[in-house]
Parts: C-alpha cells; structure tokens; sequence
C-alpha cells in the first residue's frame, strides 16, 4: 500500500508500494494565505482538463481554442521564436482582415482560391509583390513569380525553372520614374529566359531581349537591326538582323487568308485576299476587287477575268484613260515601253519626244539584224490585189471606216494579219455578261451561285460549263507601208519613163 508522507519542505509525497519512488505535490514557495483545492466528485471525459474557478474549485473542462485575448491581441510565434509548420485540413480557410474580408480558402487536391469576400462594387483581389530595396536601377528585379517542377524524376533541365513572369526596372527609379517593363519567361532546354515583354510605353515585345523597343504596339524581334520604324507604320514591327523576316498567313486548301483595311464607312474598304481554292491573290479597294493575280501568274486590273491568256488586261468601265504613261524629263527622245524578245533584246519600243510632244512606236530594223536582203519587186501586182473596203463595226453602227477585211489582206501581206479565218475556241466554266463577253473564267457554278448572292457577279450574268467563242482575225495597217512603199515606187518609175517618151516625142 502506499505511503503518503509530507516533509518539512511543503512536499506532499505518495510513494509506491515498495517505497523505492514517489509522486510528489510541492508548494511553490511561501504562501501569503491558505489554499485549498476541491476536487471534482467524478471523472471527467477523455482528453478534457482540469481547470479552477478561481476560488479554489476544481472541474473537468473540454479544451477551447487558442483565441487572442482581444481583438489584434495576439501574434503566431515571434520574429526569434518562429513557427515552423502550419497544417490545414482540406477546405481549410484563412481569413485576413478585422472583418474577415480577405479569404484564402483550400481546395482539395486542386489548389487555393483568395477571394475578397465583401460585394459592393469595385472590391478585386489585389496581390502586391513588394521588394525591400531602396535603390532600384536598370533591369533590378523588382518582383518575380516563377513555376517549377523540382520533384520531376529526370532532374537535370526538368527541375530548372520552366517559366516566370517577372516586373524589371527600365532604368534608375527616381521620384519622378518608375519606368517598368513585364517580362514573360519560358524554358526549353534551359532556365526560363525572356521571351516576351511589355514595356512601360506599352509597346509588346516578342522575340529577342531586351524586347519592345521599336513602334507602339507589337514589335517581333529575332534580332537588332539598329534600324528605326516610320511613325506612320509602327503599330507593328518586325524585325531580324541575320537574314530573312517575314510574316505567314496559313488557311485550308479551300479557304482564303485576308488582311483587312476599315473605316467608319466599313470595315472591308480594302483588302488583301488570297484565295486558295484557285490560287489567285486579290487586292481590293472601295470594297471592290480592282486587281487580281492569278495562279498563271496573269495580272488583272479592274475585273479584266475575260483576258484568257493574257499577261496583264486592264479593262475601263468609264470614259477615263485606260493606260497611261508619263515621262517628266523637260527634252529629248525618252523609251516609255520596251518590247523584249526570249533572249532579252530590244524587238520595239514606244517612245516620247517630251521636246515636241510627239510619239513614236518603233520596231527594230537595224541591217545587222538581218540578211538575205533584196529589193522587193511586183508591189503593183500585189498591192492590186489588195482590197480596200468601207464598212462599220457592228457594235458602232454610226461610224464608217476604211480598212481591209484581215482574211482578204492576208494572202497577199501575210505578216501583216494574225490569226484563221473563222477560227473558234472552247472555253469551259465561264460567266459571260450580258453582251457576250466573259467575265470571269474557271468558275464552277457552285461559285457563280454563291458569287451572285453577294453581289460579284451582276444579274444579268450567265454561267456556261462549255461555249464556243470567236476568235478574232486581227490586221496591222502599217505593215502594208513597205508594199505601198515599193508600188509607189515602180509607179513613179512607169510615170518617169512615160514622161521622158513624152518629152522625146515633143522634141522630135
């Protein structure tokens, strides 16, 4: 049994059963007066603590929580005696603020959200990344976020940093700047670098470091060209110094890639387009398609589509000159059009002669060019066989000209005449106009019908799969002057030898 004993020392001691060790209460020094301890009549629940009314009754209580004595009462740990480690169940809050405003709340095997809890408006999160320095210069760090796998089993490049979002100073901080510029880092096989930016002009900046530092919107840079931007294009920049640099425009096989110019009066007043279902490149303006390329590389201007084969056709809906060309130099004989051959030379020219106001269109006839060389002979002969005629065009039933039909010159100039007689052609998927003419080529009618519903093609147009067209006989009129030329000739000849029987005659 054991021994309850109490020595001079205000030790009460309970010794166990065999008086080799003890349990003891002691008081804590001198006592200004007596205390005595009630103790409770019965035992209290697990984990609960035995607590004083402060009169000396004692009584089993469940423990409460650690909550301050006063509103800001208390601090968690001291900038000497830290804590270490805080857990939180799942869907653990903490909340921020004497009215609990702020809220950073758990979200199980997801993440955290921090939400400002308060409704009224204009009450966003803000988040501020503050830096400590006191003297900030070009390209200090001011604030950084970074993202980071560090547990990736490959180590190496995979636990570096992979990506960062970091605010840099543009230049000394003063009371007067605070010139910043976010800097958007990624990695690929190395610690995440600077790969886009914003500066404090607002200028994005893709590309080389430091980025956006030409223009006033977007500048994409591989590398420096030292080079300055034109004030008047500079929303868009794009640069590299070590070779080509461009811009690409990708779309489906049947779609089209365009770039658009709008106003007030519309947001398609000119256009770029390029269609890839026929591989024609498309310039509009006045929202009008006015020049076109197509995939043979023929130029159109003005909707010319009905010059098959054509390099370049201009066609005129207005009594405005078609073409024209000027030269301003204030004398002399200047080439406005050379005409080239396959190997490149000069075959003829149109020339001005800004002196006189004058036109001339050559065609080369230098004797170096050519050989088998004689006289030509028999022009009466051919010339009588030649066959001027009066006629009108049927399109211009008011207007009679002189001229030859080209079928007719041909058998006697040749050279002068181009094409068959009654020569046709087949064209398939075409649109013609009212007057017969096509107007556009290689279209299918799926495209004529869609066309139509937007106003490209007028109504009184019409689709063909197949039709046959005229192709015309055409004459050149000045290649008859060397045959005239030369029948004048021998007239004058035959009128001299008369003359001079004549003559004879008279002096006999």
């Amino acid at each position: 049994m054991a021994e309850i004993r109490v020595n001079a020392t205000g030790a009460l001691k309970l010794y166990d059963s065999d008086d080799s060790n003890y349990v003891a209460l002691q008081s804590g020094g001198t006592v200004s007066s007596n205390v005595t301890w009630t103790l409770p009549t019965a035992d209290g629940s697990s984990g609960q603590t035995l607590t004083t009314d402060g009169s000396g009754t004692l009584s089993w209580a469940t423990a409460s929580s650690a909550d301050p004595s006063s509103a800001d009462g208390d601090t968690l740990g001291t900038a000497s005696a830290e804590w270490s480690d805080l857990y939180l169940a799942d869907g653990g809050v903490v909340y921020f603020g004497n009215d609990q405003e702020i809220k950073l709340t758990h979200s199980a095997d997801s993440g955290l959200t921090l939400k400002h809890t308060a409704t009224a408006d204009d009450k966003p999160i803000n988040l501020v990344l503050q830096t400590g320095e006191t003297d900030l210069a070009q390209d200090d760090v001011i604030g950084k976020i970074s993202f980071q796998a560090p547990d990736e089993g490959t180590g190496t490049d995979a636990i570096l940093v992979s990506g960062a979002i970091q605010a840099v100073a543009e230049g000394d901080h003063s009371s007067s700047s605070n010139a910043t510029r976010l800097e958007f880092m990624t990695g690929a096989s190395e610690l995440a670098t600077t790969k886009m930016s914003i500066s404090s002009g607002g200028i994005v900046g893709i590309g080389a470091v430091p980025t956006g530092d030409l223009g006033v919107g977007l500048h994409i840079k591989v590398s420096d060209t030292s080079a300055s931007v034109n004030s008047g294009s500079d929303a868009l920049v794009i640069e590299d110094n070590g070779g080509d640099m461009g811009m690409s425009i990708l779309s489906s096989t049947s779609g089209e890639g365009r770039i658009f110019f709008g106003d007030s009066g519309g947001n398609d007043r000119g256009q770029i387009n390029y269609a890839h279902g026929d591989d024609s490149m498309r310039f509009y303006a006045a929202a009008s398609e006015a020049m076109r390329i197509d995939s043979s590389g023929h130029l159109k201007i003005n909707g010319a589509d009905n010059a098959v084969g054509a390099s370049c056709a201009i066609t005129n809906d207005t009594t405005e000159t078609t073409l024209e060309i000027q030269n301003e130099a204030t004398s002399g004989t200047h080439r406005c059009v050379d005409f080239r051959n396959g190997d490149g030379d000069i075959a003829g020219s149109i020339n001005i002669n800004t002196s006189g106001d004058a036109v001339s269109f050559e065609t080369s006839s230098d004797y170096r060019l050519k050989e088998n060389v004689v006289d030509l002979t028999g022009a009466i002969t051919r010339v009588k066989n030649l066959k001027p005629k009066r006629f009108n065009f049927k399109v211009d039933t008011d207007t009679t000209l002189d001229g030859f039909l080209a079928h007719e010159a041909q058998s006697v100039v040749p050279e002068a005449v181009s094409g068959t007689k009654d020569e046709t052609e087949t064209r398939k998927n075409i649109v013609v106009n009212a007057k017969g003419n096509v107007k556009s080529c290689n279209i299918t009618e799926a495209e004529w019908t869609q066309g139509k519903s937007i106003g490209e093609f007028a109504n009184d147009t019409q689709w063909f799969a197949s039709k046959e067209f005229m192709v015309k006989q055409g004459i050149d009129q000045a290649k008859l002057v060397p045959l005239l030329t030369a029948a004048l000739q021998e007239a004058i000849t035959k009128i001299e030898t008369l003359e001079a029987k004549v003559k004879t005659l008279e002096d006999a």
